[in-house]
């Protein structure tokens, strides 16, 4: 699941699908912004790094932060974890290039500035975005089931 997890309301469901339909040792593929990564360099916006931290973020699309949902390697282990997986690879990257024709000249060298000395420095879940590959292991997945629905309208439970 490439740059999807983190939109959703409930990983749960989508987590609970995936145990069922991989097969014991099968691999899940998720990649997603670092929470972590936000906050930190979120943090770095009003500061003497301001400059710096918002090219950081505005090339990585994570200056508004547009998603859902944030993961830090912690918390998305734990899930995971729980769910039947366990964590084996992770990989660090930036986000794609989004520099195109309507780019200003410095634009484009700037992100691709920006993200090659990304790329060296942060690796892992010190980058901006990272690959997670879990492998399913052989016991059913223990993650709770969701609660039910909410009406849209008022934060009730729908029976």
């Amino acid at each position: 699941m490439l740059r999807t997890f983190e939109q959703l309301c409930d990983t749960g469901p989508t987590l609970r699908s995936a145990q069922r339909l991989l097969r014991p040792g099968g691999i899940l593929a998720l990649r997603m912004p670092n929470g972590t990564f936000y906050r930190r360099w979120r943090s770095r916006v009003h500061g003497a790094l301001a400059p710096r931290a918002v090219r950081v973020l505005a090339h990585n699309n994570l200056l508004t932060f547009p998603y859902r949902q944030a993961f830090s390697e912690r918390s998305l282990s734990m899930l995971l974890d729980r769910a039947g997986f366990s964590v084996e690879r992770v990989v660090g990257d930036t986000l794609v290039p989004v520099a195109d024709r309507w780019t200003t000249w410095l634009g484009a060298p700037a992100e691709h500035g920006v993200k090659w000395v990304e790329r060296i420095v942060q690796r892992g879940w010190r980058a901006p975005w990272v690959e997670v590959h879990a492998r399913r292991r052989a016991e059913a997945a223990t993650l709770p089931r969701s609660p039910r629905p909410l009406d849209a309208t008022s934060t009730t439970h729908v029976p």
